[in-house]
């Protein structure tokens, strides 16, 4: 499984699917220090597999797509209050690969995004994913979204 931790922060989520046998992993962030951190992790556990790209998630996604990179998982945790939820899930769809997964984690459920996006946004986001779990713990809604290949 190929895997894109964008907004990586700590790398959490992205180490986690590299425990889990992910054959790849991408990990995306533009904060100075946390990418350090990262590079750092990543030197210690000395594996191929593991690659940081430094720099504004979105526009890293959007060169991605220009280069027809394909995942099988794409893991979104922007901060909260940034407001980039959805369009990182816009760039996420052709990033995945055929039925390939979304999890998003948020201060909002998957249908709150969606009711406050402007109408082009929200009927591609409603097409584009199936969900397939949404959980709530404490105030963070996490979901599990499928990309609809119909």
């Amino acid at each position: 499984m190929r895997v894109l931790d964008a907004f990586a922060g700590s790398g959490a989520l992205g180490f986690e699917a590299a425990s889990r046998g992910a054959s790849h992993v991408s990990f995306l962030e533009q904060h100075p220090l946390a990418s350090q951190m990262l590079a750092r992790q990543i030197a210690s556990f000395q594996a191929a597999n593991l690659q940081l790209i430094s720099g504004h998630a979105l526009r890293i996604m959007e060169r991605l797509n220009r280069a027809a990179e394909r995942f099988d998982l794409v893991l979104l945790d922007p901060p909260f209050a940034s407001q980039l939820h959805l369009p990182a899930a816009q760039l996420a769809i052709p990033l995945l690969s055929e039925a390939g997964l979304l999890y998003v984690e948020s201060d909002q459920s998957w249908a709150e995004h969606l009711s406050m996006a402007n109408e082009p946004a929200r009927e591609l986001l409603a097409h584009g994913f199936m969900v397939l779990r949404h959980a709530k713990a404490g105030s963070v809604h996490y979901h599990l979204l499928q990309k609809n290949s119909a």
